[in-house]
């Protein structure tokens, strides 16, 4: 067996806020192989003691904050490789380079699919079904996020909205409607004026709801968009059989084998991408014309693709993007979670309904200064945003600030016990 490693280059830059009795760390860096110094990505930082997972992306790199004591612990994982466990302080003090050794018994005992892709595409996707359904997260659990949404009309954007918030997985309850569970709720938002040309669609909608405004922001589509595949798509303990799978594509990455797998059925087409050693579910994209698209709140055709994350061999939900058309108006939502947190998530009723109803009731809030510490918004396109949308001679941040202060529709109890469980949860992310 090649033996391979993984060095970890890391930069760290350390704050020590009056307000923390732990430290902040920026832990920034990128992950390659040792032999060939060619990005290797999608390794797993956890942190044990807040049950927080980062993820490094497809070229290696990796940026997060964490606010923790120096003596605590990090493990680093990937598969094929033995588990890391490093203190942070070693990683101010040691060697800036970490490599992480071959996982023999891990390797002997995974399951190699094919030697020679003369593979069943069916038989393939039917283990990975199992593996998936045997593995995903049934508690529930939250991540801190990123939202954007952005809508297009006759060539020109007509509203951009984005936050940063909470991505929240509810649990199941028997009187809770089915795709209801998943929601985003919002932290910080910044949302635009809507152009004059998109005016007229919007109220029309809102006459549609019987004059219920829940605005053009579709903080909770994605979320349950993302529900529908689980229930509907290869995913599905229902459905999965339905579905005609082929084997498209076979592709070599850093030395493991992937299998790029179509899959078809009267309501969604497209393809998912496996890998063909540990037979985890990594992307899938797909068509749908059951997407749920706001400002309408009706099932539109559209696009979606996602991305998932492993903590654990636990798969969640790392990216989405949604994009539909309907009356003329092109909306892409964009979501990306930022850190997993995967344990210790307990809701009370009240929580429960408060973030059920978030989609509908929330509080719109903006500081430019604690903005400047999430992902912002570097689209090149985002010049043309800015044009479009300067709107009765305000540019967009005077509309942010505008926008700032509001409530979408008129508060209920059970929000403020959602925004109360935020809070008691903040401290495990900052």
């Amino acid at each position: 067996m090649i033996k391979h490693s993984i060095l970890f280059l890391l930069l760290f830059a350390w704050m020590t806020p009056a307000t923390y009795a732990q430290e902040t760390v920026l832990l920034k860096g990128k992950v390659v192989r040792s032999e060939t110094l060619k990005p290797l990505g999608l390794a797993t930082l956890v942190y044990p003691n807040k049950s927080l997972g980062f993820e490094a992306d497809d070229t290696g790199e990796f940026s997060f904050y964490l606010t923790a004591s120096p003596s605590d612990s990090l493990e680093i994982r990937h598969l094929g490789y033995e588990v890391l466990k490093i203190s942070i302080a070693d990683f101010l003090t040691g060697d800036r380079v970490i490599k992480l050794k071959d996982d023999e018994v891990a390797l002997a005992e995974v399951v190699i699919v094919s030697r020679k892709d003369q593979i069943d595409a069916t038989k393939l996707m039917k283990r990975v079904y199992k593996l998936y359904a045997q593995n995903k997260p049934k508690e529930p659990h939250i991540a801190k996020s990123y939202f954007r949404e952005t809508g297009i009309l006759e060539g020109e954007y007509v509203f951009f909205n984005e936050s940063r918030g909470y991505s929240i997985f509810m649990g199941q309850r028997k009187d809770a409607a089915l795709f209801s569970n998943y929601k985003f709720f919002p932290e910080q938002s910044r949302i635009s004026n809507v152009a004059s040309g998109f005016k007229v669609l919007l109220e029309n909608a809102i006459q549609e709801r019987n004059g219920l405004d829940l605005s053009y922001v579709g903080f909770s589509n994605n979320e349950n968009n993302y529900r529908r595949f689980q229930e509907y798509g290869p995913l599905s303990k229902r459905y999965h059989s339905r579905f005609d799978y082929q084997l498209d594509s076979t592709y070599i990455n850093n030395g493991v084998k992937y299998y790029k797998v179509g899959f078809n059925d009267n309501q969604l087409k497209g393809a998912v991408v496996v890998n063909g050693v540990s037979l985890q579910l990594l992307e899938a994209t797909y068509e749908t014309d059951e997407l749920i698209s706001n400002p309408f709140t009706k099932s539109t055709p559209g696009q979606i693709s996602l991305a998932f994350r492993y903590i654990n061999e636990v798969p969640y939900l790392s990216e989405m993007t949604s994009k539909s058309t309907h009356n003329g108006l092109e909306i892409t939502n964009y979501l990306k979670t930022v850190a997993q947190k995967f344990r210790g998530f307990d809701l009370s009723e009240n929580q429960y309904w408060g973030f059920n109803m978030i989609s509908e009731h929330f509080y719109i809030s903006y500081s430019p200064e604690e903005w400047l510490s999430i992902p912002y918004y570097s689209n090149p396109e985002f010049k043309a945003v800015e044009s479009d949308l300067k709107i009765g001679g305000k540019d967009l941040e005077e509309q942010f600030t505008d926008h700032s202060g509001a409530w979408m529709n008129t508060p209920t109890f059970e929000i403020g016990a959602a925004k109360n469980k935020i809070k008691e949860l903040e401290v495990y992310f900052n």
